[in-house]
């Protein structure tokens, strides 16, 4: 597999080509489904990048710019079934492929004061505009922590404590 990687002040992310995330889509939603609109796709992939680039530097954060994937993923709509489904794979692939794990918790997360939100409702919170990106960021990095950390210990929680797993 191919993987763009740039590098920023101090750090460097690996990022996840189209036809990845269409062998993604491909193999865990529905086998052998193009997207109806592959520009859309192609756009939606080059959203971390052109984040990067051209965003704000609070915007240069992984769990930003997964956020960003994930929400570009589902309004580009480039499927004709399956964007929502496939946006959350592809997050936790580009975290994965960064050095992190999505492990969602049985009860949820709270999100600025919103309740307890599950992964799910997070994903259709983004898509109804509940939720914006940087609400998707503090979701993704509460419920995240390095591969490898065997502690339980999230990355960061939405308040920049450590949350230990349920």
């Amino acid at each position: 597999m191919a993987r763009k990687a740039i590098s920023a002040p101090s750090t460097s992310f690996k990022f996840l080509t189209t036809a990845q995330i269409l062998r993604l889509h491909s193999r865990y939603i529905r086998p052998a489904t193009l997207p109806t609109q592959p520009i859309l796709l192609e756009s939606a992939a080059e959203a971390p990048l052109n984040t990067l680039s051209y965003g704000p530097p609070g915007q240069h954060t992984l769990f930003y710019l997964a956020a960003n994937l994930t929400e570009k993923i589902m309004l580009n709509h480039a499927y004709q079934d399956g964007n929502k489904r496939t946006a959350l794979l592809t997050a936790g692939a580009f975290l994965r492929l960064n050095g992190y794990k999505m492990i969602p918790r049985k009860d949820g997360l709270e999100i600025e004061g919103g309740g307890m939100i599950k992964l799910e409702d997070a994903i259709v919170g983004v898509v109804v505009k509940r939720l914006n990106v940087e609400m998707l960021k503090k979701y993704f990095e509460g419920i995240s922590r390095r591969v490898g950390d065997q502690n339980g210990v999230c990355h960061r929680g939405p308040r920049g404590d450590s949350q230990r797993l349920v």
